[in-house]
């Protein structure tokens, strides 16, 4: 892989986790429930490691954080959910296919 390819696997894992992390602010902000890029970033990450450690629980994970910070509704946050797979899909398959372009 070298370098270079470590470097370009990198940044578009970045780009993704970016392209994820806004896939939840905006629908936030859109509920009147401000919520901050870098919080939703690392939101992501702490979802993706507790997938790893437990299937599924980075789902609990997510939900915890998010009315944590934000104080949102359980009808509010359950609302998010079908949006939020679809959003997050399409922004991997972007990624994906640039990745996969890119060799």
């Amino acid at each position: 892989m070298g370098v270079l390819g470590v470097v370009v696997w990198s940044t578009l894992t970045i780009t993704a986790r970016i392209f994820l992390a806004r896939t939840t602010v905006e629908p936030m902000i859109a509920l009147g429930h401000p919520f901050s890029l870098s919080d939703a970033f690392w939101t992501g990450w702490i979802r993706t490691f507790a997938n790893q450690v437990v299937p599924m629980s980075g789902i609990a994970a997510y939900a915890k954080v998010l009315r944590d910070k934000t104080h949102i509704s359980w009808s509010e946050l359950a609302a998010l959910a079908a949006p939020q797979y679809v959003l997050a899909a399409a922004a991997l398959g972007v990624v994906g296919l640039i990745a996969v372009t890119a060799g």
